[in-house]
């Protein structure tokens, strides 16, 4: 790793001096690094549970670009490093434990990339993976590539994206007749989660949830719900031991929370519709016909998917592109 800098004083939280190790590169163990009694300090009895952002604006101010933090992660907080890292990474790089994530998966028999070890497709897609690929993985990589991760195949859904972004524009001005000044549209991050959930949806399912429509249908604002609900309790799950899991209500939230994400992919994927498509596919697929169709249509075809795969690998991929188009939006917006 790359020398770096880091600020040190009798007061660890005012501006020190700083140094650099001329000598030799850091090793992970010179780093400086936030204690667990000091993180629980900073989540308490500071305010930071809410503004995580914030407590890793205010953790580089104290330590610097790169610092270890009390799960033993070394965290990187500077564009230049983090180029660095992803110009310098093997083809399938070793990232952080998603071991949490993958105790629901267990827990209810959903499919993970029919990888033996938790490894989410939304970490592949958002360029984070973080343990060593089966070679059963890799083949589930790979059939999900051939639609979603080249360019030239991503064309074919321009007219379902058009319909979407024309939505969101009408959206947009609706909002702003309901504002008495006019013009500015307040809550933008949350319309861009909106827009991003009914575009990357419209691709995956083949159909419309409504997110942008005046009234959003109860499905669909239950699954942003239990987005929510999820996030929000997993940083704390991830702290606390396993035994206060039930004494404490954050690890049932946490649960409830996939358990709602999951069934909204599972009630999408058993409309009436869906089971002709199938009814379709296994026509085509018995007479040896091609089947052709979007990206579900693709994945119900495959015979080497189960249901129950399908319905991890449509969640994770679902839940990936809704954050990656929303960063990008928010960064797009911000930046120009």
């Amino acid at each position: 790793m790359a020398p770096g800098s880091r600020r040190v004083g009798s007061d660890s939280s005012a501006p020190g001096q700083l140094y650099t190790f001329q000598d030799k590169p850091r090793t992970v163990e010179d780093l400086p690094r936030v204690s667990f009694l000091e993180l629980m300090y900073r989540l308490t009895f500071q305010g930071f549970l809410s503004r995580i952002h914030e407590l890793q604006i205010y953790e580089k101010q104290r330590h610097g670009p790169i610092y270890k933090d009390a799960l033993k992660s070394v965290c990187i907080t500077t564009p230049k490093l983090m180029e660095e890292i992803m110009r310098n990474d093997d083809k399938f790089p070793n990232r952080g434990d998603m071991s949490l994530w993958q105790e629901h998966r267990n827990l209810r028999g959903f499919g993970y990339g029919q990888s033996k070890a938790a490894y989410p497709i939304s970490l592949l897609l958002s360029h984070l993976p973080h343990i060593s690929l089966p070679v059963s993985f890799v083949s589930i990589v790979t059939l999900l590539n051939k639609l979603m991760l080249h360019l030239k195949d991503s064309a074919q859904y321009g007219d379902t994206l058009n319909g979407v972004v024309t939505d969101f524009i009408k959206r947009m001005y609706y909002l702003r007749q309901c504002i008495p000044t006019g013009y500015l549209v307040t809550n933008m991050a949350n319309e861009l989660y909106h827009f991003s959930l009914e575009a990357i949806a419209s691709i995956l399912f083949e159909t419309r949830l409504g997110c942008l429509e005046k009234e959003i249908p109860a499905g669909t604002q239950h699954f942003i719900n239990s987005i929510s609900k999820m996030f929000s309790n997993n940083f704390v799950v991830m702290l606390l031991p396993k035994w206060s899991r039930g004494i404490l209500p954050y690890w049932g939230r946490y649960i409830e929370g996939w358990d709602g994400i999951f069934s909204f992919s599972e009630w999408q994927l058993s409309y009436e519709e869906d089971d002709k498509k199938m009814e379709f596919i296994q026509k085509c697929l018995d007479n040896n016909e091609e089947v052709k169709g979007e990206y579900l249509t693709y994945l119900l075809s495959n015979t080497q998917m189960s249901t129950k795969n399908v319905y991890g690998n449509i969640t994770e991929l679902l839940l990936a592109g809704v954050g990656t188009v929303k960063k990008h939006q928010t960064f797009t917006s911000t930046a120009t």
